[in-house]
């Protein structure tokens, strides 16, 4: 009996030790997780509506959905979320002002290749409450398959609060046996 004890114990020890820590959460940069979280309540409480395209065809009109449809749209925006224990001091970052308008842009710069977020800016007013744009490049490579993408996001002042108008997904997928493919989503959101 004390032997199983002591087993157990010693295996529940060593698992609890080797968890992958490597996905857990931290705040080290900006809370991308914590703004989508905030715009999918928001947008769902408020009935927003959703017209959507793809390579330059309309397959959505002004369609309601609920929370965990806007959680399926904007879902694909969580990949950007760079708050993980595992890139920590990963990137660079800095605050520049935008050469063409009066926004300032807070940039993170993958220190290496291999990340998938390869850059983010977030576009604000002043201060990070009045953010204006997110725009991420994202790449994905291996020995098979190469994906290149832009994700932006633009907001607005509704209400007094930050509130998504326009997503996009832009990019280009390619297949190691295929020709590339170009894909393009648009997403223009109503209130």
């Amino acid at each position: 009996m004390k032997r199983t004890f002591v087993f157990l114990s010693t295996v529940l020890l060593l698992f609890s030790c080797n968890r992958n820590t490597s996905q857990q959460k931290v705040r080290e940069y900006f809370p991308i997780d914590s703004l989508i979280q905030e715009q999918i309540d928001y947008l769902y409480k408020n009935e927003a509506s959703l017209m959507k395209s793809d390579n330059d065809s309309v397959s959505v009109k002004g369609k309601k959905l609920d929370s965990k449809g806007w959680k399926q749209e904007l879902g694909i925006f969580e990949s950007i979320d760079i708050n993980k224990s595992s890139l920590v001091d990963g990137y660079n970052s800095g605050v520049y002002d935008d050469p063409v308008s009066n926004l300032d842009i807070l940039k993170y710069s993958a220190l290496e290749e291999k990340l998938q977020v390869q850059e983010m800016n977030i576009y604000y007013l002043k201060s990070l409450d009045d953010i204006k744009k997110i725009v991420a490049h994202v790449v994905n490579t291996n020995s098979v398959y190469h994906s290149s993408k832009t994700l932006s996001m633009e907001f607005e002042k509704h209400n007094g609060l930050t509130v998504l108008k326009k997503y996009s997904i832009i990019g280009n997928q390619k297949l190691a046996t295929r020709d590339s493919i170009l894909f393009s989503i648009i997403g223009n959101i109503s209130l």
